[in-house]
């Protein structure tokens, strides 16, 4: 399939068999295969998890696909593909992709849970970006990219709290990164921060 198809990225028609084939950054390809359409996607969508750049993709030439088709359409995982664009903070086609979901979709509930969370990153909100993100019991897929998301909000919060600050109360440090005042205080002490 992949020697059939060389690097091409799209979505299979049904009946078809395609390879899709991303590149995470500074990665080497990928190669995701959809047999017979669409059915395969869970296993797709577990797949690239470890590669949100490549899920991204994959999920925006799938909402694509599927409306260009004129059959019947299956569900789109749009609270899957709002994290996957929030972890690789593109805050942008989040918003869009929000604008254009169908009110049945904003109306579920891990999905309006996923763009509270865009909100508060959009918003540059980072206390509520850590209560929203603690606020729900996510699906295992979702709760593998909120999980990224985590750790990547809490790494540019040390990095901000590094260059911003010679000095910050702990529930301030804490308040920034999500933890409790004894966490906090050990991720300080980890970055050169002593008690005073």
């Amino acid at each position: 399939c992949c020697a059939e198809h060389g690097r091409w990225v799209g979505v299979a028609t049904p009946g078809d068999t395609t390879c899709l084939t991303a590149r995470g950054l500074g990665q080497t390809s990928r190669v995701l295969h959809m047999a017979d359409g669409l059915e395969d996607l869970p296993s797709l969508v577990r797949g690239a998890l470890s590669e949100p750049e490549t899920l991204v993709s994959l999920l925006n030439e799938r909402e694509l696909a599927s409306a260009a088709s004129t059959g019947e359409r299956a569900p789109h995982p749009y609270a899957i593909h709002l994290a996957a664009l929030l972890v690789v903070s593109d805050l942008e086609s989040a918003r869009f992709l929000w604008r254009r979901l169908p009110d049945a979709a904003k109306e579920d509930p891990e999905t309006n849970a996923v763009w509270r969370v865009g909100k508060c990153q959009y918003t540059n909100d980072k206390v509520g970006l850590h209560g929203a993100l603690a606020a729900f019991q996510w699906s295992a897929e979702v709760a593998t990219l909120m999980s990224q998301l985590r750790a990547l909000v809490r790494e540019k919060a040390v990095a901000l709290i590094n260059t911003a600050y010679t000095s910050i109360r702990v529930g301030e440090a804490a308040a920034l990164l999500g933890l409790s005042p004894t966490e906090a205080m050990q991720v300080a002490a980890e970055n050169g921060y002593a008690r005073t």
